[in-house]
This record gives C-alpha cells, structure tokens and sequence, in this order.
C-alpha cells in the first residue's frame, strides 16, 4: 500500500466516527414518516422546522412518541 492510499484511508476512517446531522424533516422523508406522526414528534420534542439532530436521535424520538400513552399519562 502507498503512503498516500495508507493517508486516504486513515482519513476515511476519522470520518466514520463524526456523527452526521440532517433536518428532522430530511429524516422524515427517508423513513417515511407521515405528516400527522412527524409534526406531532417535532412538537413533542420541541423542536423548530430545519432543526439538524443525528439519525439515531430521530429515530429514537419517534419510536418514543409512538410507544408512549395517549394523554402522556
């Protein structure tokens, strides 16, 4: 392997690691959800239209919203 492939890849790998941010409604989209579920899932966490947050914490919020009671109680 050369030195400049060995540096490519090393950077490859550093760049793995760094969470990637995206607007919530940008993760909606990819995952399909519906209007209602992701206004209702942005309300819930108190988040503003165009608010960049990781995958997993999307995903984690929705799963949340949707497992959790009616009436929040």
């Amino acid at each position: 392997m050369s030195k400049k492939e060995d540096t490519e890849n090393r950077a490859a790998d550093e760049w793995r690691d760094v969470p990637v941010f995206r607007a919530i409604e940008e993760h909606a989209k990819a995952m399909s959800v519906a209007a209602p579920v992701f206004a209702a899932v942005a309300q819930y966490k108190g988040w503003a239209a165009g608010k960049k947050v990781e995958k997993s914490e999307f995903e984690k919020a929705v799963k949340d919203f949707l497992g959790s009671p009616i009436g929040g109680k």
